[in-house]
């Protein structure tokens, strides 16, 4: 006698939802103004661009308008260094990050 056993496989899927995201930042390497191009959820009510030095000093702040999708920093007067730009919602959280190196 023969028996026949049967074995299922199941596949787990995560889906991570994310609220806002980076596109891009162009141009990157810069020295004067750059655009940040980002994505934001329609739940999202307020969200603003921070960028901190290799360091972690808050050199640069701004609410940004949740409907555009574009942002121009004028970084004319910071240092040649690299910097994370944060795109953070209104309860703080980080959504992206993304490196700038100004020359």
């Amino acid at each position: 006698m023969c028996s026949i056993i049967k074995e299922k496989d199941y596949d787990s899927v995560y889906v991570i939802r994310t609220l806002g995201n980076i596109v891009g930042i162009s141009p990157n390497p810069t020295s004067g103004h750059t655009v940040v191009t980002y994505n934001l959820a329609s739940s999202v009510s307020a969200a603003s661009i921070v960028v901190t030095n290799s360091s972690g000093l808050q050199v640069y702040s701004s609410v940004i308008d949740i409907s555009a999708t574009t942002h121009t920093l004028n970084i004319q007067n910071l240092t040649a260094d690299r910097y994370s730009v944060r795109l953070v919602s209104a309860t703080g959280e980080v959504l992206d990050s993304k490196i700038l190196i100004v020359q």
